[in-house]
């Protein structure tokens, strides 16, 4: 088989595998992140959303993917903790990886796969993202929340220089105190 038909194929099955996974919300349980919640901030043509809550300002795409037409193109890459760091605080204009307490702010508890208000972050990846907390009794491990179920706990303590998850960014619009900010729970 020809190098061009094993790529054609490989694609092919992962936006397969990718399409097959559709995001689930229970009436049940309140939205916490309802689409009300956001703002499309004046001048970016979509691509950042303020979230009125928090006053955070945060990337619509996951680093890699590309805003236009109103939705993200492209896959969501993944970086070590520390090409988070650098990849983020790159992009300028006060973008940074948000500590846990802020990313924790973007799971929607009623919803999974992803976990998250997936119409105003389309193509969010079911996945770890990494947050810039490290582990306070061991500076080698990092924080991330997996937004299949937008869980956060000990379980999401990775070793910073070999695992690789996905980013998003944000910024601050204004000054913000976040000690009335809480982590999500496990279901």
């Amino acid at each position: 088989m020809k190098v061009s038909q094993v790529l054609l194929l490989s694609s092919i099955s992962f936006f397969i595998a990718q399409s097959a996974v559709a995001q689930s919300c229970s009436d049940q349980i309140k939205k916490i992140a309802p689409d009300s919640r956001y703002q499309i901030v004046d001048g970016s043509n979509g691509s950042e959303v303020k979230d009125i809550k928090t006053g955070l300002i945060w990337q619509r795409c996951s680093l890699g993917q590309v805003w236009g037409a109103g939705q993200c193109y492209g896959n969501p890459q993944a970086y070590t903790w520390s090409e988070a760091l650098q990849k983020t605080n790159a992009l300028g204009n006060g973008y940074r990886l948000p500590h846990i307490k802020e990313l924790g702010t973007l799971v929607e508890e009623a919803c999974t796969s992803p976990a998250i208000n997936s119409s105003i972050f389309p193509t969010t990846a079911v996945n770890d993202y990494w947050s810039s907390s490290p582990k306070a009794s061991d500076n080698r491990y990092a924080w991330s929340i997996n937004f299949d179920e937008g869980t956060v706990n000990s379980d999401s303590v990775y070793y910073k220089t070999t695992k690789k998850f996905n980013v998003r960014a944000v910024r601050s619009a204004n000054s913000v105190s976040y000690t009335h900010l809480t982590l999500p729970t496990k279901r």
